[in-house]
């Protein structure tokens, strides 16, 4: 049986040296605080898609794993949600 950690136990970090910021905002990507500190696979969060935040207004958007950063910033820019 697999354990998965609780939310507590995770203990997020955003990976500043990653974070892209330009006209649009910043996107953020983040992973789990144990893995960034042991390099260990079962640590590893999968599925966490980096974090948008507007300029403008301050709003934070879910961008997705599917396509590379630039399509969920493009999609941003052009419609205001990084996924339409």
């Amino acid at each position: 049986m697999l354990a998965l950690p609780s939310v507590e136990d995770c203990g997020l970090t955003i990976l500043d040296g990653e974070t892209i910021e330009d006209d649009f905002g910043w996107l953020f990507f983040w992973q789990s605080r144990r893995y960034l500190e042991t390099g260990n696979f079962s640590d590893i969060l999968a599925g966490n898609a980096p974090l948008l935040v507007s300029r403008k207004d301050g709003t934070l958007h879910e961008t997705g794993t599917a396509h590379p950063a630039e399509h969920y910033i493009e999609n941003f820019r052009r419609c205001g949600d990084p996924n339409g």
